[in-house]
């Protein structure tokens, strides 16, 4: 390497040191803790979907409510304050996937996810519901509504239920409804105590179980583990197929109870003093 060549190469390294002494920041930083000045990554995680479109909803303490359609998913437990719902969905053309997450209750009060002002065409799946008064509810006015592979359990009352007879096609397929009435204490009197309760038509249960119900009342509880309780000339076309209620101990009590006319096909029932109760026999039934 001549003079001229080596002068050249120590030059471009002393730009580049300089460059890179200028990109820096100060050699003497000011005096105090080094805090960030950028998103954390959960900030910046909460605010994209995820790679299939979803919308992520982040973990939270107080009540998420849902009145955009979508698709959402939750990235954390939802545990909202006493005496308050836990998911409140508004809108049409929503599906929630609870994505192995659990909605929390404090109190054994309000519901877990609840849709409301004829919210339809609302799917709602894969998770746990626990703690409230019920579980999981369609509201007035709601059609086309799916609830999916969810454990609803400890719930005071009622674990998935629709109570309006406005309500049309509700679908509750491999569901498990664990306890209910687990919660209920001494002043709680004659009530109604079920796992899956719907009112309305076209209701389709199918390949749920419903198991255990307690109660620690002071009356004398009604309990029906799956009731659909529409009568004439309202509540025509539910069924319930392959689906299994059992009792721990012989509970006085109905396991499938029809107010209307319906079908009930290849379930089983163990533990209670009345296996079904109205609506058709389809066969297949222990």
């Amino acid at each position: 390497m001549n003079d001229i060549e080596r002068r050249a190469l120590l030059g471009a390294a002393g730009i580049g040191a300089l460059a890179a002494l200028s990109k820096a920041g100060p050699l003497n930083p000011p005096a105090g803790s080094v805090a960030s000045t950028g998103r954390t990554l959960d900030e910046i995680y909460n605010k994209i979907t995820f790679g299939d479109g979803r919308i992520p909803i982040p973990a939270s303490s107080t009540t998420v409510t849902i009145a955009t359609p979508g698709s959402y998913v939750l990235t954390g437990n939802i545990t909202p304050a006493a005496g308050t719902n836990g998911i409140l969905v508004s809108a049409s053309n929503v599906t929630v996937d609870l994505n192995g997450y659990t909605v929390a209750g404090a109190s054994n009060t309000f519901t877990g996810v609840v849709l409301t002002g004829g919210a339809s065409a609302v799917v709602i799946r894969n998770g746990t519901v626990t703690g409230f008064s019920a579980g999981v509810a369609a509201g007035p006015g709601s059609i086309g509504v799916v609830f999916e592979d969810l454990l609803v359990k400890d719930v005071k009352t009622l674990g998935i239920l629709a109570s309006s007879g406005t309500v049309r096609g509700i679908r509750v397929r491999r569901c498990s409804v664990v306890d209910t009435g687990s919660t209920t204490t001494s002043t709680d009197g004659n009530i109604v105590i079920s796992g899956i309760s719907l009112t309305g038509a076209g209701h389709t249960i199918e390949d749920c179980v419903v198991s255990r119900f307690l109660y620690n009342g002071s009356g004398t509880p009604t309990i029906r583990a799956i009731a659909l309780n529409s009568t004439p000339p309202t509540g025509y076309g539910n069924l319930v197929l392959r689906n299994t209620i059992t009792s721990d101990a012989l509970l006085t009590g109905t396991g499938i109870h029809f107010f209307s006319s319906g079908v009930y096909r290849d379930n089983t029932v163990v533990g209670f003093t009345t296996n079904a109760s109205g609506g058709t026999n389809g066969g297949g039934n222990v």
